[in-house]
Order: C-alpha cells, then structure tokens, then sequence
C-alpha cells in the first residue's frame, strides 16, 4: 500500500505502508503485535510515529526473590500480596499431622461430626475423615480461618455461609461463623449421597463419583481418595474406642 500523504505532509515522500490485509514484507521481524521490530525504516519514523512504530521492549527483570507465578500472585491480589511485603507461598501439602493435632481435631469437631452422622445413619469416623483428608487434620487455612472443613467453594446458595476467602488456586472459598455451618452444610447436598452407607470406603467413593471430593482441578479422580478416607476413618475409630467415645 502506498501512502502519497509523505511525512509530515511533504508530497515528495513516498513510504511504503502495512496493508490492513497482512505485512508487507514477510521477512521483516515483527514483535507480537505485528508491528516491525528494527529496520531502517522504522528507525526512521520511530521519532515521528512512537506508537505506530515502536520498538518491541525486553520485558522487565522480575524482582529480586520472586517467581513469574509469584509476580502474578502480586497483580491479581494486591490485598493479599502487598508490594513490599514477601510473598509466601503455602504448599498444598502440610507435614504429617501428629498424634496431639489428630486428637485434638477430633476432640474439637466430634461433636458436628456426630449430630449429621446420627442424622444420615452413617458411622461418625466417616464424617471426621472425610474433614481430616480435606482439611489436613483441621490444620488448612481455610478450616482455621474459615470454618470450612470440607472444601466448599463459595456461592450464595451454599447453606450458612457468610461470605468468602480468595484462593489463588480454587477461586472464591466458603466462610462459615462456625464448624457448625460447615458440617451442615456439607450434609444437606451431600446428604443424601452418603445416607445409611456403612462402610467409608464406599461412602467416599460415591462422593467421588458425583466430582465433589477426591478430584483434580482437572476433573480426574484421585486414585488412593477412598482408601485415604477409609484409613484415616478406621484410626479415628481406634482413637474414639480406645477413649470410650
């Protein structure tokens, strides 16, 4: 395409222009935006056309310290990750709990854990396992911070909630004001999944299978989640005979 306007209104410039349908020349290199990346003509309108034909910057050396995914973190929670403070990145995997920290989450959850076991006819190590395995042993964030001990994710339809915490991997989080909310808000949905199911193997898997526990971010289930429930239920039953529960 020819542009016979020249530059800066002189008819005697003639420059040879990108057409609309594609570039000009093929071999000229261009950065994302298809706009040339260096050549003498664009050395030549740069200082006239900055934003026509500008030069394809390097992109900013991270800060000291922080990862790519930790620079995103920063930009898409600025609340959460203020500018000068460091970033710390909690795993999704914590420690092994310890004796003290199994025993002390049943202790402190038996008693929510046995109300919607007693309602659904379900053994009570079912329900306090199925909070163990999501909830670390009642030690993930979203348990200590927001009463949410089985991973339910926010919605305004989701029974007792009061509001949410953001997650950088799961989205927006349910908060309850307490266990209570949480428990009861896991058995009315998921309720009637479980109801009468003695064995929690069994119980787990059905779970699983509606896609609510036990799965990836990408929808495919986690081999060993039954089992896992069935173990962690089965020692939470010997904690709760030998204790005379």
């Amino acid at each position: 395409m020819v542009d016979r306007r020249g530059v800066l209104g002189h008819p005697s410039f003639i420059l040879l222009r990108e057409p609309k349908t594609g570039p000009y020349n093929p071999n000229e290199p261009r950065d994302a935006e298809g706009r040339w990346t260096d050549d003498p003509t664009q050395r030549f309108l740069r200082p006239l056309y900055p934003t026509m034909y500008r030069k394809k910057e390097p992109p900013p050396p991270l800060p000291p310290g922080l990862s790519p995914h930790q620079v995103m973190l920063r930009k898409l929670y600025p609340s959460m990750y203020p500018k000068d403070s460091p970033i710390v990145e909690v795993s999704a995997t914590l420690p092994p709990a310890t004796p003290e920290e199994k025993e002390r989450f049943i202790r402190d959850h038996y008693d929510e854990a046995k109300k919607i076991a007693d309602k659904l006819g379900v053994p009570v190590e079912t329900i306090l396992g199925i909070a163990a395995i999501e909830t670390s042993w009642g030690r993930a964030r979203f348990a200590t911070e927001g009463n949410n001990f089985f991973g339910q994710h926010y919605s305004p339809n989701v029974p007792d909630v009061i509001g949410w915490m953001q997650s950088a991997a799961d989205g927006k989080m349910a908060v309850f004001s307490n266990p209570d909310g949480s428990f009861d808000a896991f058995m009315k949905p998921f309720g009637p999944t479980v109801a009468g199911v003695q064995d929690p193997r069994e119980a787990a898997r059905k779970l699983q299978d509606r896609g609510a526990f036990g799965v990836n971010n990408d929808g495919s289930k986690v081999p060993t989640y039954p089992s896992d429930v069935a173990n962690t239920a089965r020692g939470i039953a010997a904690r709760l005979n030998g204790r005379g529960a």
